[in-house]
């Protein structure tokens, strides 16, 4: 193993357990082609102050933005708060609140329901439960309690526009003494 694989590695590791200062140290000396895996490690262990350090030197949306997912999935609301800027939330149809809802991390699925596509989401979820390769359904309710809020106040703006529109004064026309 040459001296950048070693190091490397230990980047990887460091990311893995939350140690700052190795990660700090090693980001300059290591592959830079791993400093996305060192990321999506970091992301998956709750290691915000990591994630902080490497989302300059790694490309957040590599994978299709696996580090947001795993955050997500693994209900790390710091780190999820810190990729969705840098991220694509909607990546591998809503993967991250998919997740995120799958697992019960309702303050994850806040956070994503305005960046994502909340309803392709619950279909993902609800199709994931019919299939069967999930073994947990009592997470989607979540979602679609959220959705269905949502649904309710665009209603309730756009009836509110419509009485307000209704309820304006007309001009009305001044007589004049003849």
């Amino acid at each position: 193993m040459t001296l950048t694989e070693i190091n490397t590695q230990h980047l990887l590791n460091a990311a893995d357990q939350g140690n700052t200062a190795e990660v700090q140290r090693l980001i300059s000396i290591s592959d830079l082609a791993f400093n996305n895996e060192a990321l999506r490690r970091a992301s998956a262990h709750g290691h915000v102050e990591c994630v902080k350090m490497l989302i300059p030197v790694s490309n957040p949306k590599h994978n299709d933005s696996s580090a947001l997912q795993w955050a997500s999935a693994n209900g790390y609301v710091a780190c999820v708060k810190e990729l969705i800027p840098v991220s694509e939330p909607k990546a591998q149809n809503n993967e991250a609140l998919v997740a995120a809802a799958f697992y019960g991390h309702h303050e994850c699925v806040d956070l994503l329901f305005d960046v994502c596509n909340p309803e392709e989401a619950l279909e993902e979820l609800k199709m994931r439960i019919r299939v069967g390769t999930t073994g947990r359904s009592y997470h989607s309710a979540y979602l679609e309690q959220k959705i269905y809020i949502q649904r309710v106040l665009e209603q309730r703006t756009v009836l509110e526009k419509e009485v307000s529109a209704q309820q304006r004064p007309t001009n009305p026309v001044k007589h004049r003494k003849i």
